[in-house]
């Protein structure tokens, strides 16, 4: 079986984290992940302490910054001695459902990456319009940009800790996501775009949709690490983008409910 480390990135999420957990824990017990790292991002409510006692590995990085709490957790992973094999990705506001987890990491058999795509299986009210026409756009834009056709920036995936490795992701903010699947699209990586649920947040308020200027920000920095890591790709092809140690396709597969 593949070895899995989840990370989670947090901030003030201390309404949702016993719920999270109890998911998390049937995950653990049934071997689908080995461990749960939380990436804090300067939580003020508890919520580091709750995720302790829940049995969760949790560091911190006190810049604000949505892919700088990735890459805090990652770089803990990476300190230990034994590696996975593939890491997963979930958001701690109960959004998306942790029991959708299994579908993606065994989608690792066969693909490099995994992402849990929202839009079809939304309960109504969890994208709002802003989500969606932002979600519709930035898509667009990676298509014109790269060639590859995403259905959804969804923050539930699963990737093979070498097709990680091989991206090289540096951005800190809420390009993350979309850094990871340019790079994806760049390197050719196998990728299954996979339907899940998504739900509404049932405590606290989203750090990015639940605004205005939020959403705004978000929107900018989406479109503005589309094309850097595309006039990066041109610039320097021996740069952070290098060839994966790991059989690649140029067909981006896509399975569930959007085959």
């Amino acid at each position: 079986m593949m070895t899995v480390d989840l990370v989670i990135p947090m901030l003030n999420e201390a309404a949702n984290v016993h719920s999270l957990f109890d998911a998390i824990d049937a995950l653990r017990q049934r071997g689908v992940i080995r461990r749960a790292v939380v990436g804090d991002n300067g939580s003020t409510d508890g919520s580091p302490s709750l995720c302790q006692q829940r049995g969760a590995i949790v560091v911190h990085e006190p810049r604000r910054g949505y892919g700088g709490a990735c890459l805090k957790a990652l770089e803990w992973i990476d300190s230990q001695p034994e590696a996975p094999d593939a890491i997963a990705f979930l958001d701690a506001d109960l959004a998306d459902d942790p029991e959708s987890l299994p579908v993606l990491i065994g989608a690792l058999t066969e693909h490099d990456l995994a992402i849990g795509c929202r839009p079809n299986r939304a309960e109504p009210g969890a994208l709002n319009m802003v989500q969606r026409v932002g979600n519709i756009v930035a898509t667009s834009m990676m298509l014109l940009a790269t060639g590859t056709r995403y259905r959804d920036l969804g923050p539930m995936r699963a990737v093979r800790r070498d097709a990680l490795r091989a991206m090289g992701m540096i951005d800190h903010t809420w390009g993350w996501t979309v850094e990871m699947q340019t790079k994806a699209a760049m390197l050719s990586l196998r990728t299954a775009q996979i339907d899940v649920p998504y739900r509404r947040r049932r405590h606290g308020r989203s750090k990015i949709s639940g605004s205005i200027l939020g959403s705004i920000r978000a929107g900018w920095k989406i479109t503005t690490t589309i094309w850097r890591v595309r006039l990066m790709w041109r610039a320097d092809s021996a740069g952070e983008l290098k060839t994966p140690p790991i059989p690649v396709s140029t067909r981006i597969a896509e399975s569930g409910d959007g085959r």
